[in-house]
C-alpha cells in the first residue's frame, strides 16, 4: 500500500492528487480517526514530495488539519477525565488530586500539539493563496475553495486550542477578524452556510471586530441552522465551540437539541459524511463536559440535557448501547 501510494503521488501533481482526489474519497468516510491517522502519515509523505524550496501548501492544508484530530481527540478525553476527577471526588483527596492534575497536564500538551498542526495548516493556507484576508480574494476553482474552507477553519480552532493549552503556540489574536475577511471570498450557499458561520464566530470572538449592527451571536445561530439541511452540520458544531468557550453553557446546550434533531431529519450528506461525523464529535465532546459536570458521567443520549428538560431524540443514533435506565435523565 505505501509503495502504490509513494509511486501516485509521484506521477501526478502532488496538490492536485491530494486535494482533488484523495480528499473526496477520505471525505465520504464517516471514520473521524481513519482521517486524522491519514492526515498525520500524509504531512510526512507530502514534505518528501514537494520540490526544493516549493513545498504542497495546498496539499499540507489538508494533511495538517486533518492531522490535528488526533491530537484535538485526545486533549478532549484527558480534559473530560480531569473534569471528572476535579467535580465528583471528595475535596482533599490526594490521589484524586494528582489524578486529575496529570490530566489536565496531558490535555494542555495535547491542545498545545492540535493548535501547532492547525497553525501549520493555517501558514500553509497563507503561502498557497496569499494572506487570507488580505487585499482582494484568491481566484478558487472548486478544489482549492475547499481547500480555503479547511484552511480557515484550521485558524479558528488554532486559537481556541491555543487558549486551552496557555497561549504557547502564540498564535495572534488578530487571526480571527483576518478569517471573516477571507471568509467573504466563499459561496455561502455552496460551502453549507459555513462561511458566514467562519464570520460570526470570529466576530463573537473577537468583540467589537464587526460591523456595526450585527449581532454575531444572532448571526452564528442563523447560520449554523440554515446549514443543518444540507446534511453537514459543520456550522452547528462551530457554534457549540464558540458558545461554549465563551461560557454560555444555556445556548450551548440548546444547540446539541437542535443538532440532534436535525441529525434524526436529515441524513449526513453521503459526499461529505467526514465533516458531518466530525459535527457532531465536536459536539459530543461538549455536551459531555455539561453532563460530567452535572452528573458525574458523559452524555447517555446525544441532544439530552443533564438536567432533563429536553427532548429525547430518536435514540438509534449517538446512543449508548452500555447506559441502563437509570443512568437516562
Amino acid at each position: 500500500m505505501l509503495p502504490l501510494l509513494l509511486f501516485t503521488l509521484a506521477c501526478h501533481p502532488v496538490d492536485r492528487y491530494t486535494t482533488g482526489r484523495l480528499i473526496h474519497r477520505a471525505a465520504a468516510v464517516p471514520d473521524v480517526g481513519e482521517a486524522c491517522a491519514m492526515g498525520a502519515a500524509l504531512s510526512h509523505l507530502l514534505d518528501a514530495q514537494g520540490r526544493p524550496g516549493r513545498p504542497p501548501h495546498q496539499a499540507l492544508v489538508v494533511s495538517e488539519t486533518t492531522a490535528a484530530l488526533c491530537d484535538e481527540a485526545l486533549a478532549w478525553d484527558a480534559e473530560l477525565e480531569a473534569l471528572r476527577l476535579q467535580t465528583h471526588h471528595a475535596d482533599g483527596d490526594t490521589l484524586w488530586a494528582l489524578e486529575a492534575k496529570d490530566a489536565s497536564l496531558v490535555a494542555g500538551r495535547a491542545h498545545a500539539a492540535a493548535a501547532a498542526r492547525y497553525f501549520r495548516a493555517w501558514n500553509h493556507l497563507s503561502d498557497a493563496f496569499g494572506p487570507p484576508g488580505a487585499g482582494s480574494c484568491p481566484k478558487l476553482d472548486d478544489r482549492e475553495q475547499l481547500v480555503y474552507v479547511l484552511g480557515l477553519f484550521a485558524g479558528l480552532n488554532g486559537l481556541l486550542h491555543d487558549r486551552a493549552a496557555g497561549g504557547v503556540v502564540g498564535i495572534p489574536m488578530d487571526l480571527p477578524p483576518q478569517v471573516a475577511r477571507a471568509a467573504a471570498c466563499l459561496d455561502d450557499a455552496t460551502w453549507w452556510s459555513v462561511p458566514g458561520a467562519y464570520q460570526a464566530a470570529a466576530w463573537a470572538t473577537v468583540p467589537g471586530s464587526g460591523p456595526d449592527g450585527v449581532d454575531p451571536w444572532d448571526k452564528l445561530e442563523k447560520q449554523a441552522s440554515a446549514g443543518e439541511a444540507s446534511g453537514v452540520r459543520l456550522g452547528r458544531a462551530l457554534q457549540a465551540m464558540v458558545l461554549a468557550n465563551a461560557g454560555r453553557d444555556e445556548e450551548t446546550g440548546r444547540v446539541f437539541v437542535a443538532q440532534a434533531a436535525a441529525l434524526a431529519k436529515t441524513p449526513s450528506n453521503p459526499d461529505w459524511a467526514l465533516l458531518d461525523a466530525y459535527a457532531t464529535q465536536v459536539s459530543l465532546y461538549l455536551s459531555d463536559r455539561l453532563w460530567i459536570t452535572a452528573r458525574g458521567y458523559r452524555t447517555p443520549v446525544f441532544g439530552t440535557l443533564p438536567n432533563g428538560v429536553a427532548p429525547k431524540p430518536d435514540p438509534s443514533y449517538m446512543a449508548d448501547p452500555f447506559a441502563t435506565e437509570e443512568t437516562h435523565p
